[in-house]
């Protein structure tokens, strides 16, 4: 038998944020290099995600919705779920809810009002299983929320 290590889910978040698990696979003998090399690339690519994040999140103002940019691209095969607190208070400023794979949240608006300023936050990205019972990764990123007025 054959024992493949499979780094899996690889969470890219702008620029070098990563989150890494990993697994062992167990594989029959009799299978070809051709073989294995197929299915070991057929895990890999169901194992990774990406997503795109703006980690700078404007608002007019605390009621007004703001750009806020949260992506789960095409080419994930797994839910996800953003929520972005406060740094300090961890007070709630927005739950994306589940995201599937090509869907995109351009606008949002913060769930607790801030006052205006520059504020420091923390975006809690969970990736689930395609049933959204099961977590499969998590990570934080910083985030900036500048609110005007």
């Amino acid at each position: 038998m054959y024992i493949s290590l499979i780094i899996s889910l690889t969470l890219y978040i702008n620029s070098t944020v990563s989150c890494v698990s990993c697994r062992f696979i167990v594989y029959k003998k009799n299978k070809t290099k051709k073989e294995l090399a197929e299915e070991l690339q057929k895990e890999a690519d169901g194992a990774s995600f990406s997503l795109e994040l703006n980690t700078e999140w404007n608002f007019k103002d605390a009621k007004t919705p703001g750009l806020i940019g949260i992506v789960n691209p095409k080419s994930n095969k797994h839910l996800m779920k953003v929520a972005v607190y406060t740094k300090e208070e961890k007070k709630l400023l927005y739950d994306s809810g589940y995201l599937k794979p090509e869907q995109y949240i351009e606008y949002g608006k913060l769930e607790n009002e801030l006052p205006a300023g520059k504020h420091q936050a923390v975006a809690q990205v969970k990736i689930y299983d395609e049933t959204g019972q099961r977590l499969l990764s998590e990570n934080a990123v910083n985030v900036n929320v500048y609110v005007e007025s």
